[in-house]
């Protein structure tokens, strides 16, 4: 079984090194956040989210669309 990528979505970032964000969702169910389309020095390349700390603790990376998210 192969999962299938349903949506696709990209917004244009301001920045220098950076130059748009995506997510992507799979299968209509799995939606990973916050891709970020980079400049490097031979090209563009992505970046996947990685695990940061927030105040309030850590968050999600890559969720189910339709389970509800805990604070």
């Amino acid at each position: 079984m192969n999962m299938q990528i349903t949506e696709v979505r990209i917004r244009p970032a301001n920045k220098d090194f950076v130059k748009a964000y995506a997510s992507m969702c799979l299968d209509n169910c799995f939606l990973v956040p916050d891709i970020r389309v980079i400049k490097g020095l031979t090209g563009l390349f992505i970046s996947f989210p990685n695990r940061t700390k927030s105040e309030g603790g850590q968050h999600d990376i890559a969720f189910s669309v339709h389970a509800e998210r805990g604070t």
